[in-house]
């Protein structure tokens, strides 16, 4: 399985896990959301609080969500035509334009060594306190 980290303003609020050959998404919040926001927030989406534990149809809505990202018609065709075939599913799609998704959501994977660097830290909050202020 393979995941990307999906940031709001710079705060982690979960990763996104691809499974069965891609065909899946699962989205995961991180506990870390949870400094940021409220349980049960909306910050996301109206069909995508954010809670530690999905059912099966919030688990279907998130994927339906984070497929709702990515652009329609001639565009998404475009895209697609830039990927490896095995890579042409949503996932792939994430992963490599996710940084430029609709919206102030960032979908990426990082190195660990990126994740834990305390300048990325700093910056992440520093986003945060901006997106907070009135």
């Amino acid at each position: 399985m393979s995941s990307l980290n999906v940031e709001l303003y710079g705060a982690l609020l979960g990763t996104l896990t691809r499974t069965q050959e891609g065909r899946d998404l699962s989205f995961k919040v991180s506990p870390e959301a949870f400094e940021h926001y409220s349980v049960a927030s909306t910050i996301l989406s109206l069909s995508v609080p954010l809670n530690l534990r999905f059912t099966a149809q919030q688990t279907r809505r998130a994927a339906g969500f984070f497929a709702e990202l990515l652009p329609e018609g001639q565009n998404l065709q475009w895209l697609l035509q830039a990927l490896p075939y095995e890579e042409r599913n949503t996932y792939g799609l994430l992963r490599k334009y996710g940084k430029d998704s609709a919206g102030a959501l960032v979908i990426r994977s990082i190195r660990r060594a990126e994740a834990r660097s305390p300048q990325n830290a700093w910056r992440r909050r520093l986003s945060v306190l901006r997106a907070e202020m009135p």
